[in-house]
Parts: C-alpha cells; structure tokens; sequence
C-alpha cells in the first residue's frame, strides 16, 4: 500500500515562546525551560521541538524523544500529548517516503490514538481540538479522519472567538471554509470565508505561518 507522503501543518496557536520554526527559538525555549522548569515552559519546549523536528525521519525520530521526556518530567500536561500524537504521524510520513509502509500505518495509528485520547479526556479545550482537526484535514483521504476534522471545526466554531482566541478562530475559520466545499455546503464555506476576511482581514499572517 503507498501512504502518501505529506507534511501536517504546524500549528500556530495560543502563541508562546515559539513564534518562528527556527533553532534559534529551539535554544531560547530550552534555556527558558532549563531557568525555570514549569508545565507552561515544558508546553513551549515541546512546540518548538514539534516545530522544528519535522523535515526527516530522524528529526522526528530526536523530536519525539524531547518530548517523551517532557512527558516523564510533567505527566500532567496533558497538551504535551497531542504534540507527540501530531508529530507521530508526521513521522508516519516519512516512512512512507522510505517505503516502510508498515511502520507508516502503525505511527499513523499510534498518532491517531494519542491525539484522540487526548481530546477525549479534555473536550473543552479548543487547543487539543484545533490540532486534532488540522491533523485530520492534513492527512490523506485513506485514513477516513475528515468527518472528525467537520466535527472537531465545527465545535470550535460554536465555542466563539472569546473562548478559543483569535489564532485559533482564524484556523478554524480558514480551515472550516475549505472542508465545508468538500463536504458540498457552499453556504456554510461561503458564511465562513465571509467572517474570515471582514472580521480578519490579515489572517493569511497566521495560516501561512
């Protein structure tokens, strides 16, 4: 079977000390996390790992390692989760482009499962839910995920800006638009696009980024 080869989208939300994918901002949050170890510094370590170790199998293979640790060090930030589950099935990705496509499925699957137990366990919160729905919208059509990402963008649409944020509004706004075309509901995509250029006339700074 040929799982095809993609890149998730990394996520800009809920800004941190992350900001630029770059080793740069790596070492800045390491060092912040080294002065004072907490759940929120470990949370902005993580994201930087998960920024930055994405391009090969083994930067995710060294990715996944600094935040299994993190993970050993606050078992309670239960965000650091959806993290590890969003870069495992990045790293599923690379193994198809090595043509392991049994390791592919089963980093796929493991992914899945962490990102899924996650949002579970914490339903109300819009930032296990945003990586959750791009996760599912970014990976190929075989694995059947787009009904989760229609599901999970149309609850953080429900929520309101007020409580999701505005980098999180944005995604979901932008994102929601493109699938509800999929999904043949031109009047939803075109009432969502309609919120996203009035009301956000600059949100391509946060979907490019």
């Amino acid at each position: 079977m040929n799982v095809p080869t993609y890149r998730i989208v990394v996520v800009a939300v809920l800004v941190t000390a992350c900001g630029a994918a770059d080793s740069r901002t790596l070492e800045e949050a390491r060092q912040r996390y080294e002065r004072a170890p907490s759940a929120e510094s470990a949370l902005a370590l993580a994201e930087a790992y998960h920024a930055v170790h994405t391009g090969s199998l083994e930067e995710t293979r060294e990715g996944l390692a600094s935040i299994d640790r993190l993970i050993a060090r606050h078992s309670d930030t239960y965000r650091l989760r959806v993290l590890k589950g969003n870069l495992l099935t990045i790293q599923g990705g690379h193994y198809s482009r090595v043509k392991d496509y049994a390791a592919a499925l089963e980093r796929m699957a493991e992914g899945f499962q962490a990102i899924d137990r996650t949002v579970t366990d914490h339903p109300d919160d819009p930032y296990v839910r945003i990586y959750r729905a791009i996760n599912a919208v970014s990976v190929p059509p075989m694995f059947d995920r787009r009904d989760v990402a229609f599901a999970d963008f149309a609850l953080l649409y429900a929520m309101g800006a007020a409580a999701t944020g505005r980098e999180i509004r944005i995604l979901t706004l932008y994102h929601y638009a493109r699938l509800a075309r999929e999904f043949d509901d031109p009047a939803l995509a075109d009432r969502l696009d309609a919120e996203l250029h009035d009301r956000y006339p600059d949100y391509r700074q946060v979907v490019d980024r």
